[in-house]
């Protein structure tokens, strides 16, 4: 964590007087993902090849990237329709949708890609049962 907090005071120098809250924003985001990979470096050094990346880090990469993909088209096609001008009960409204939709995409990708073992989907609170049928049914389960 250490090394994550250096980065993101470099990086704060670096972005922000040019960038100003964006900036930070970035650094943010740069700490996160440097913390992410020594994380994950440590976890990979106390399980060894025990660790399947393919299932815990690529596929919900894959599946996250559809699902931004997904919702920034949305709120593109918000912004043609007017979007805030529209006033703030539609603004709420098409946050509202364009989150639902977002959820419903990485969820689909998440049942795609096999992310998630079918003892995992059973675990989910109400929906798991259904989640594991319907992943059995329609998609393979790895």
């Amino acid at each position: 964590m250490l090394v994550s907090c250096l980065v993101k005071l470099v990086a704060n120098f670096i972005f922000v007087p040019r960038y100003g809250i964006a900036g930070a924003a970035f650094a943010t985001v740069i700490s996160y993902i440097v913390a992410a990979v020594l994380n994950l470096h440590a976890v990979r050094h106390l399980f060894g090849d025990r660790l399947a990346l393919s299932r815990w880090l690529y596929r919900p990469l894959i599946a996250t990237t559809i699902m931004s993909g997904a919702v920034f088209a949305l709120e593109r096609q918000w912004e043609v329709f007017g979007g805030p001008a529209a006033g703030r009960l539609w603004s709420a409204v098409a946050t509202l949708v364009i989150l639902g939709a977002g959820v419903a995409v990485y969820l689909f990708a998440i049942l795609v890609s096999g992310s998630l073992s079918e003892e995992e989907l059973m675990s989910i609170p109400h929906i798991g049962p259904l989640l594991a049928r319907v992943s059995r049914r329609f998609f393979s389960m790895h």
